[in-house]
């Protein structure tokens, strides 16, 4: 993987967890979790295209994003995002599809 990374335990990265964060014992450092570091998101430019679906999307906390919103952040940073943003996307499409065929929501996490 060139833009995520599994089984972090700590450090400055975004954490994509699987199911509303908000709900039940909030945990950080999920074994099935992705992550991507701070540096990458923001060299991506993700957080101009991710807001543009979620304008309370919180780059320091937990967001919860649902299938449609992820549809349509899909779309935006195929059509607005830079070729690295592209494929970091390939990159975590995967794992989120796979997430969402068993619960409703992921969160993106704020390092």
């Amino acid at each position: 993987m060139a833009y995520c990374t599994r089984h972090c335990k700590g450090g400055c990265y975004y954490e994509f967890q699987g199911g509303n964060y908000d709900h039940g014992e909030p945990k950080h450092w999920q074994a099935d979790s992705l992550f991507m570091h701070d540096d990458i998101f923001w060299h991506l430019k993700l957080y101009p295209v991710i807001t543009q679906v979620l304008p309370h999307f919180n780059p320091y906390g937990p967001t919860v994003v649902n299938a449609q919103q992820w549809v349509e952040i899909k779309q935006l940073i195929n059509t607005q995002g830079t070729p690295a943003a592209q494929a970091a996307l390939l990159e975590l499409s995967p794992w989120v599809e796979e997430c969402l065929q068993t619960e409703d929501h992921f969160s993106i996490l704020g390092p």
